[in-house]
């Protein structure tokens, strides 16, 4: 068995809900592991944060200093982001003429993981009325965002949202992401929920705004599907 396949299998029994703090001391299974390769494979997999406030909350560190301080910084790394992340995505909500449903990471960090930074993302992603875009690409142009359009029939045939907005000031901002805690991200305004990939395809749409409601999150108050 590789180290990486031990890494995951490892990681993902630490983040059980039920795991039991008790059965890992510092002295035990984990310091039989290639401790470097497990902060490395959390860190790919977009765990490392939540891994870190996992042995946090048990009172643990791993038992190898450089490994954990891996796991450390990439918690006040994505800390930092995310309060970014909030000013942006507060600053477009606020702007925008009509209120979207709020998607995936841009929802959960702020609604469903316990603390500031344990859910990584990428891009924020917001659902709209498909007649509701062209107000909304206004908006995000006055905002300073450009948009880079795609054909659906280009690629995958991703068709739930054709544009993505980025903000044109981003460039002045290192694009690593292990370094930069303060860069804007992409804005995906979607028009449906639609998967559409290599002719496959399932719309999570219908439905969509009729269970949907408005919340009063930390951001500001925005729609979420129930």
């Amino acid at each position: 068995m590789t180290d990486t396949t031990e890494s995951i299998k490892t990681i993902l029994a630490l983040l059980r809900a039920d795991a039991d703090p008790a059965a890992w001391p510092a002295d035990g299974r984990l310091a039989q592991l290639d401790l470097d390769d497990l902060a490395v494979t959390a860190l790919a997999l977009g765990l490392a944060p939540l891994l870190q406030f996992r042995l946090e909350a048990w009172g643990r560190r791993l038992p190898a200093a450089r490994a954990q301080a891996k796991l450390d910084f990439m918690r006040q790394v994505e800390t930092a982001r995310q309060v970014a992340r909030r000013v942006q995505l507060a600053e477009v909500l606020s702007r925008l003429p009509v209120t979207p449903v709020v998607l995936k990471g841009a929802y959960l960090a702020e609604c469903v993981y316990p603390a500031p930074g344990l859910r990584p993302m990428n891009d924020i992603d917001l659902l709209f009325e498909p007649g509701d875009l062209p107000a909304v690409s206004a908006v995000l142009a006055e905002l300073g965002y450009a948009s880079t359009e795609k054909s659906p029939e280009q690629g995958p045939g991703i068709t739930k949202h054709t544009s993505t907005f980025q903000r044109r000031d981003a460039a002045a901002v290192t694009p690593n992401p292990y370094l930069s805690s303060g860069a804007t991200v992409m804005i995906e305004p979607h028009r449906s929920l639609e998967e559409s990939w290599f002719g496959l395809t399932c719309d999570l749409t219908p439905g969509m705004w009729a269970r949907s409601q408005v919340i009063a999150s930390a951001v500001r108050a925005c729609r979420t599907a129930t």
